[in-house]
């Protein structure tokens, strides 16, 4: 497992930093994973919109043979909405990245 250092919630440019571990998915359906902490929904929007993601999209949708997302909260009953509107509106602004999701197994 790899650890990711961990940082402030916003940092010195204003972004909104999680935590973010690399995972090993040992005896289940893939190899690897992915865990981010982020601190709220304004937090998540910045980690969807940033370039830096869109291009591990554009470079890594095409390569994936199995996918997998989920979202977990404590605290709120209708975050499931929120964050599917969320990627509604990354999706209706991006018509490239809406088609390679549309791609995905």
């Amino acid at each position: 497992m790899q650890h990711l250092p961990d940082s402030d919630p916003v940092d010195e440019d204003g972004f909104h930093r999680g935590r973010v571990q690399a995972v090993r998915d040992y005896g289940g359906d893939f190899d690897w994973g992915g865990v981010f902490v982020i601190e709220d929904l304004d937090g998540y929007w910045e980690y969807l919109t940033h370039p830096a993601h869109a291009h591990t999209d554009r470079i890594g949708m095409p390569l994936v043979e199995k996918y997998d997302s989920s979202d977990i909260t404590d605290d709120d009953p209708q975050l499931g909405a929120k964050i599917a509107d969320l990627h509604r509106r990354r999706y209706e602004s991006d018509p490239e990245l809406a088609a390679l999701v549309g791609m995905l197994p």
